[in-house]
This record gives C-alpha cells, structure tokens and sequence, in this order.
C-alpha cells in the first residue's frame, strides 16, 4: 500500500470504479428508470423555546383545538408565576429570621460574657475579668470579619456563576 501522506487513508484500501464496472440497468421502461433516479431527501424542522407560555402561534392553534384552553394555560402560567413569588418570599423571610435570630443569640451572649467579666473585674479577679472581655470582643470581631469576608466570597462566587452561565454571541 502506498502512503500519499495522508492520515485518513492510512490502513484503508479503496478500489475506484470506473463508470463502465458499474452495471447499467437493462430496463428500457421509462417509468422505472424515473424510479431508479429519484431521490429521496428528508428535511426535519424543529422548533424550541423556553418559557412558561407557548408561542402565540401555538395557543392560537390550542384555541382552535378547544375553546378557551389558551385563557387556562395563561392563568396557569401566572399561578405558577405567584407560587414561585411566593416561595421565594417566603424563604428570604425564613432566611432573614434565621439571621435575626443568630443575632439576638450572639447578643445575649456577648452582654452575659461583658457582665460577668465586669462582675470578676469589680471582684479584683483582673486578670480572669479581662480574658473573658478580651475573648469575647476578639470572638465579636472575628464573627463580624469572616462574615463580611464570606458574604463577599459567595457574591463573588455568584457573580462568576451567572457570567458563566450567560449566553455567548456568536462571532
């Protein structure tokens, strides 16, 4: 076998056939020979979109079809448009006293930490009055730090996400 240099025909053998080793239909029919020569093509034509209604096009044809099913899929897209609006608001409001609730804690908390610190202070327990303070105002400000830092971390994290997942203009 001959290597002409090109990859895709390595390990290949390909026989070319002249138009007189190809046989010739015998047949004189006409119609037969119109047979032998048609071809056959197929064209598939799909269409897609997104969203919680059809295209008009579509609920005209749903219209058609029955009688106010295009007045149905609308208020069934705006129902389920609502519910959506709801969950939503309904799980910042669920967030929102998660977090409130975090702060109330972490307030109590840290006002017991200052009285009782305070208390061992006046008690001439310095050294214990003062940890206890240091501690807790160190632990205040790192809550406060690191929060802020991993609120801004998962923004971010966010923002990369959404440019990720934006559609591309094609060049």
């Amino acid at each position: 076998m001959e290597d002409d240099g090109n990859a895709f025909s390595r390990g290949t053998s390909v026989d070319k056939a002249s138009s007189q080793d190809i046989p010739q239909p015998t047949d004189t029919d006409p119609a037969k020979a119109k047979t032998r020569s048609t071809l056959i093509q197929q064209k598939m034509v799909g269409q897609m979109y997104s969203g919680p209604l059809p295209r008009p096009e579509m609920l005209k044809g749903y219209e058609e079809i029955l009688p106010g099913a295009a007045d149905r899929i609308i208020k069934m897209a705006e129902r389920q448009s609502s519910h959506r609006q709801d969950m939503e608001k309904g799980k910042r409001n669920d967030d929102y006293r998660i977090i409130r609730r975090g702060q109330d804690y972490g307030l109590i908390i840290a006002l017991a930490s200052f009285a009782v610190s305070a208390y061992l202070i006046f008690h001439d327990k310095y050294v214990p009055g003062s940890i206890l303070s240091g501690g807790t105002l160190v632990g205040l400000v790192s809550v406060f730090m690191f929060g802020k830092r991993k609120k801004a971390s998962q923004e971010g994290k966010q923002d990369i996400q959404d440019i990720a997942e934006m559609p591309r203009r094609k060049e």
